[in-house]
């Protein structure tokens, strides 16, 4: 069986003797998965810790956030995506699939026999059916060119595919997330 608990950080960097950089970290703490499943978020918050620190030294007075959101799929899967945001606004998401007992990340493809056609397909018909436009005009030509086949996560609702903020909507709105 598999558990998560959380790894919580706070770090703060000073400039002048003014703190000027915030980086407040909470990421998945994985018990009986493989090792270097946990060694991949301990190296995301020490990458974290670098760009924060020299933010700093650029004088960013900014406020950062990491924090993740975790399912556990039967007996088998774990799926974790992670926000990371700035002044409250979510920049960056990060997501990846593993399998808890051979801890490898998963491709889309080992869940669905969907293309890449056909999952561009499925968000286009979302898109338009959007009722509120907040969506560049040119979102449907941009779904082709800022695909990306590990920007998923599973939960109990099924398989979410999302785009980086600035990939189809502006800034802030977010990262935007589609059911498939």
């Amino acid at each position: 069986m598999y558990d998560i608990s959380e790894l919580h950080s706070r770090h703060s960097w000073e400039k002048d003797g003014d703190e000027i950089t915030l980086l407040d970290i909470t990421l998945p703490r994985l018990g009986g998965v493989p090792k270097h499943v946990n060694a991949y978020y301990l190296l995301l918050e020490k990458r974290l810790k670098a760009f924060c620190r020299r933010r700093a030294r650029a004088g960013d007075r900014s406020v950062y956030k990491a924090d993740y959101t975790a399912a556990l799929l039967g007996d088998d899967h774990i799926s974790i995506y992670c926000d990371i945001s700035r002044d409250g606004l979510v920049r960056a998401r990060t997501a990846c699939t593993w399998d808890a007992v051979t801890g490898y990340p998963l491709p889309l493809g080992h869940f669905t026999a969907l293309s890449r056609r056909a999952v561009i397909g499925l968000i286009d018909r979302q898109i338009k059916n959007e009722r509120y436009p907040i969506f560049f005009k040119d979102a449907v030509r941009r779904l082709s060119r800022f695909y990306d086949p590990d920007n998923f996560w599973i939960d109990e609702k099924g398989i979410w595919f999302f785009y980086q903020p600035l990939c189809l909507a502006p800034v802030e709105y977010g990262v935007q997330c589609f059911l498939l």
